[in-house]
């Protein structure tokens, strides 16, 4: 599996189209960052590429977050924004608490890229097409009942939040857990 935090203001070259082809034939998957700009997936290469699995961001009421790309190219949402990590601050952690806070698309493809690896762990003969259909067809849906930035229409966040306990299952399913 490639997990990519990249990305630039362009539609998916031809470069890029050869280079993930390569990667898909040989088997494996391709998760990336969906971007941070509040625009449109399609203008921001490799997410809007053919085959990928563009990953936007949530917040922690589960709505896109407000600088998280968006659109009909992304795939799929994770949490995103207002994630805590470790940090690694030396002397300064026993003032600050050895955590810093990050947020982006780059926080959340990791989690799919996660979630990949679980599910290539009850059954590594997962075909990039398979484990992109069973993230997708084991989503759990953006809740409906909170204020929140959109994921709807032209601001479509994918096939709505990661869901791994379904994803790991429907990759047990594959075969005949």
């Amino acid at each position: 599996m490639v997990n990519l935090s990249l990305g630039g203001n362009r539609a998916c070259s031809a470069t890029w189209k050869e280079a993930i082809n390569a990667v898909l034939y040989n088997g494996t998957t391709i998760v990336v960052a969906a971007g941070n700009a509040d625009n449109n997936v399609a203008t921001s290469s490799p997410a809007n590429c053919p085959g990928v699995i563009s990953v936007a961001a949530t917040n922690r009421h589960a709505h896109r977050s407000y600088y998280s790309n968006y659109g009909k190219q992304v795939t799929i949402a994770a949490p995103g924004g207002e994630i805590r990590w470790l940090s690694s601050r030396g002397i300064l952690s026993t003032v600050k608490d050895g955590y810093s806070y990050y947020q982006g698309t780059s926080m959340a493809a990791p989690h799919v890229s996660g979630i990949i690896a679980l599910m290539l762990s009850v059954n590594p003969y997962l075909t990039p097409a398979q484990i992109k259909d069973i993230i997708v067809s084991t989503a759990s849906e953006f809740p409906a009942d909170k204020p929140g930035y959109t994921c709807v229409g032209d601001y479509s966040c994918g096939a709505d939040i990661i869901f791994a306990t379904g994803a790991v299952r429907g990759a047990m399913e594959y075969i005949g857990y």
